[in-house]
């Protein structure tokens, strides 16, 4: 076995016995594990932590891991792997095909779904999801799914024709399918990132806390900081800036990944996203972006 291989095994062992309820995991000693199998194997990485003068052998805390911005994923030749076929289970449904979303099918399955009783899963973008209930506005359909049916959105405002809030989109699940704000969670993920952020509403409400504020969960394998869009020091808790995320899923391609995304912290243990940079590219992306190029 490759150290690569045996680096990505120990991992996600390592990652499967916390999920399961296991040992925290030592996020400190996997990230500079991670960081420096990154430096050794990724050309690219490495030409920006050389010109940064960051190496390994520096490196004792974790906010001084070089971090790529998301736009270098759209610069760089990327070697890359693709599952085959979905985890679904046999009832699954897809609604979207080459064409876009085929409204009809999915009117006649939620009316199916509704006739039935039983508890359904409604999941996608949230642009898919307001076309979804502008369809049921003008046909004047309104379902009202089984007890204990779900709806996870993800992708925000990107695609939608018109705002929709978050409050606004509660309102649309509850009058079209029947589905209460507190059975609707919201999804965060990206493609740069192997791990995903959840919304806290089902957390919060088995562990008794439904006064607490909505906001997105990461599992222990996956950090985010706040930073200034200048100057790329951490801001102040609760204050707004670039998310940068530190996954260690990513072992086979950069851990730190810096987006685009304004948001803030949470409490202790979530953040909300609350826009993306209008118009030019923050200060400090352009920045590392640079040191992506030619010396």
């Amino acid at each position: 076995m490759t150290d690569a291989l045996l680096l990505e095994a120990e991992l996600a062992a390592a990652i499967t016995a916390v999920a399961e309820g296991g040992p925290p995991l030592d996020f400190d000693a996997w990230a500079l594990r991670i960081f420096a199998h990154q430096f050794e194997r990724n050309a690219p990485y490495r030409t920006v932590c050389e010109r940064r003068g960051v190496t390994p052998a520096v490196v004792a805390r974790l906010e001084d891991v070089p971090a790529v911005p998301t736009a270098a994923f759209r610069h760089l030749e990327l070697r890359m792997c693709a599952w085959v076929g979905e985890m679904l289970g046999r009832d699954a449904e897809w609604f979207v095909g080459d064409r876009g979303l085929e409204i009809e099918r999915l009117l006649e399955g939620l009316g199916e779904r509704e006739r039935s009783g039983e508890a359904v899963l409604v999941a996608g973008p949230t642009a898919i999801f307001a076309d979804l209930f502008e369809a049921c506005r003008t046909r004047g359909r309104a379902f009202r799914l089984g007890p204990g049916s779900r709806v996870m959105d993800t992708g925000g405002a990107k695609g939608l024709r018109r705002p929709l809030s978050r409050a606004g989109f509660f309102r649309e699940c509850w009058a079209h399918l029947g589905v209460a704000g507190y059975s609707c969670v919201n999804e965060f993920g990206m493609t740069e990132l192997c791990s995903q952020r959840y919304d806290s509403a089902f957390a919060d409400r088995f562990h008794g806390r439904n006064l607490a504020p909505r906001r997105l969960l990461a599992p222990p394998w996956l950090r985010t900081r706040v930073l200034d869009p200048d100057t790329l020091a951490t801001v102040l808790p609760g204050a707004t800036g670039l998310l940068c995320h530190h996954d260690l899923a990513n072992a086979g391609s950069v851990s730190v990944v810096l987006t685009e995304d304004l948001g803030r912290t949470v409490g202790d243990d979530g953040i909300e996203i609350v826009g993306r940079v209008a118009g030019a590219m923050p200060r400090g992306c352009g920045l590392l972006l640079a040191e992506l190029g030619p010396a």
